[in-house]
């Protein structure tokens, strides 16, 4: 009822949700996240379930040093995962921190088209980023996309202390610039973390 257009059928699909392109009633094409049903549920009982096989692990066999620490980190991981108004406050973040290099492009969010189940961006074009026959053909260097890559990775880390935490080749398309150079596009940003500063410091050293 809220799209003018909306596929039924996904072009992105993971484990906690996928993707559907769609249309807004005013023409705006857009890339709709939706959280798979109950996936919070099911989530919450796995890490019960995780925890209690871990406790009786260590009372009848050997102590498992800082597992519990773990998966503190593997819960918090996950619920930020399965709240989409948390990623859609990283992304206004994260474009926030590359305003002013038109080179790094994100998504940017539709909030009234949005919640916590539901994510509604404009639809980002580009080649995956490992496609290197897409990008001779865009007549892009590889090593030119690569030092992109690195430069706005260690701009998100020892700049802006805020960086994309989950960075496989499907979440990084290429398009090509107005001048021919490499422009990187940055998708999902459900796992975007802060480093802490001494480990910021630490890696630097």
């Amino acid at each position: 009822d809220l799209f003018a257009f909306f596929s039924p059928e996904p072009v992105a699909a993971a484990s906690l949700g996928q993707v559907h392109r769609a249309t807004t009633k005013d023409g705006q094409n857009v890339a709709v996240k939706v959280l798979y049903p109950h996936v919070r549920t099911t989530m919450r009982i796995d890490m019960r379930v995780l925890r209690l096989g871990v406790a009786l692990y260590k009372r009848f066999f050997v102590k498992l040093h800082q597992i519990d620490r773990v998966l503190d980190q593997l819960q918090e991981m996950l619920e930020r995962e399965t709240n989409l108004e948390h990623e859609a406050r990283c992304i206004f973040r994260m474009n926030q921190n590359f305003a002013s290099d038109p080179d790094v492009l994100l998504p940017r969010v539709l909030t009234e088209l949005s919640n916590k189940a539901v994510l509604t961006m404009t639809f980002m074009d580009g080649v995956k980023i490992t496609n290197t026959e897409a990008l001779a053909e865009l007549g892009l260097d590889p090593s030119a996309v690569a030092t992109k890559l690195v430069q706005s990775f260690y701009k998100s880390l020892f700049v802006d202390r805020f960086f994309h935490a989950d960075p496989h080749p499907g979440n990084f398309f290429v398009q090509r610039g107005d001048k021919g150079q490499p422009r990187l596009v940055i998708l999902d940003l459900g796992s975007a973390s802060e480093i802490a500063p001494n480990l910021a410091d630490g890696l630097g050293d």
